[in-house]
């Protein structure tokens, strides 16, 4: 477009006005080849200037091009069914088995009072041993077929002395797990558990023997060993706030000889162990922000792999099988690598609040749930934005998870309910994950608003174990 000149100016300099040839080839020429549509004209002062003489002639044509313009009609598509535009999905029943009933309650006869159980986890070789964590700190491993108490060990009031300070106060436990694959046999019994600012690993075998009687099918094992043992020693320094410890006769504090302590200076929020239980990943948080730690057991060294303190920090996973790192915070999941410990991925799940994370056995899928009832399923060769979300929970998601071998996964809420999904995720590039909802599991009740807080799927079998507000752990088998 031309910059604007005085051809429209009333009071337009002489240059510009056209010559009289000028004029005489406009008024020649006919109506479409004419450069401008009128003749530029000197008045001495802008009252001068007369009426737009073709203004009826423009409104004219106006509205001859309104009315006598082309119109077409667009019919839009009435849907009177709306599962005839859906895509088909399988049968329910034709992806079978899967949890759809409740068949054990595994409960602890002799406690006095009901606390909330906040985590559970299974063996995962096995699948033989269900161990539970609850709202006042309290470990207790049952036996999963008879649904007996094999050992009970309280965790939360254990006095953990730092420097010249020692906290007594109860604590609630976060985080459970099984280790297997640690420089121990694999089939050693071995449990992690997070409550307040500690990280206890004990060998809860000589405590299911004098406890229960309860033994092994392969026999026992030294009643007396470290839960961990030490390979190597770490030849750099622990970070200042950290503390590792192994309890000894002398100790006491009613843990078993052989327990390994890794003190934090900093309130445990979340644990995640590598595939291999070698390395721990520790979101440990305070007034200052929170901070993640990595562990390796084998040579008792601990890392932070960030110099900074990131903010709110939810929840951490390592890959299955490559050597990725996923670090959750409110709203963003980062992937970052172990090798190069450079940023590879961000995903943006578009919720508020990331409350849980998990990664597919295959690794290139991950689900997250959030605090706004939402559920997300990621495909990292899809993009940064979730591939499904799923609305189903009426109230916030707390913990989603996948089965280790078969093709489902379950997510559990404060509504009460956990859901079970079918999810098959093909090898061929081409084809998207197919994700169909199968049954609603409902045996939880919901105290003060809250739910069922962690769910954990068997190994080997398609059961699933859950633990609530209610003070009840549930197991779920197929019909």
């Amino acid at each position: 477009m031309p910059p604007p000149g005085h051809i429209e100016s009333y009071n337009p300099p002489d240059e510009s006005l056209p010559s009289q040839e000028e004029q005489e080839a406009w008024k020649r020429a006919a109506p479409e080849d004419r450069i401008i549509p009128y003749l530029p004209r000197k008045f001495s002062s802008l009252r001068s200037v007369p009426a737009y003489r073709p203004y009826l002639m423009e409104r004219f044509q106006r509205c001859l091009d309104l009315y006598l313009c082309p119109r077409v009609l667009r019919h839009r598509t009435q849907v009177n069914d709306p599962e005839r535009v859906l895509p088909p999905l399988p049968d329910p029943s034709d992806l079978a088995p899967f949890p759809t009933r409740l068949s054990m309650t595994y409960a602890d006869e002799g406690q006095r009072q009901v606390s909330a159980l906040r985590c559970v986890a299974v063996h995962p070789v096995h699948g033989n041993w269900l161990a539970t964590g609850s709202d006042h700190g309290i470990l207790r491993v049952f036996d999963v077929i008879s649904g007996a108490l094999a050992c009970r060990l309280d965790l939360g009031s254990v006095p953990v002395t730092s420097g010249s300070t020692t906290d007594q106060t109860r604590n609630p436990m976060v985080s459970l797990f099984w280790l297997s694959g640690t420089s121990r046999s694999s089939t050693d019994l071995v449990v992690l558990a997070a409550a307040g600012t500690c990280i206890y690993l004990v060998h809860v075998e000589p405590l299911i023997t004098s406890q229960s009687g309860l033994a092994r099918e392969d026999g026992h094992g030294d009643q007396n060993a470290s839960a961990v043992p030490q390979r190597a020693p770490a030849t750099v320094a622990l970070p200042p706030d950290v503390h590792w410890h192994e309890i000894t006769e002398r100790d006491g504090h009613g843990l078993p000889q052989g327990t390994l302590v890794i003190e934090h200076g900093k309130r445990i929020r979340h644990v995640a162990v590598h595939a291999r239980c070698d390395y721990l990943a520790v979101v440990a948080s305070d007034s200052d922000g929170s901070a993640v730690y990595i562990h390796q057991l084998s040579r008792r060294h601990t890392q932070v792999p960030f110099r900074k303190h990131l903010s709110n920090v939810q929840c951490t996973a390592f890959h299955p099988s490559r050597p990725f790192f996923f670090v959750a915070t409110m709203q963003h999941i980062r992937v970052y690598s172990l090798t190069t410990r450079g940023l590879v991925q961000k995903l943006t799940p578009g919720v508020r609040w990331i409350s849980t994370l998990d990664v597919h056995p295959g690794g290139d899928n991950v689900l997250c749930g959030s605090y706004d009832k939402r559920l997300c399923w990621f495909d990292l060769d899809y993009g940064e934005r979730p591939y499904r979300v799923i609305r189903n929970h009426s109230m916030a998601v707390r913990k989603a998870c996948f089965h280790p071998r078969l093709p489902l996964f379950a997510s559990a809420s404060d509504d009460g309910t956990v859901h079970i999904f079918h999810a098959t995720v093909y090898d061929d590039l081409g084809k998207d994950p197919l994700l169909v909802p199968l049954r609603i599991l409902r045996g939880h009740q919901v105290i003060e608003r809250l739910g069922v807080f962690d769910i954990a799927f068997h190994p080997r079998l398609p059961w699933l174990f859950s633990v609530g507000a209610d003070g009840a752990c549930h197991l779920w088998t197929e019909a």
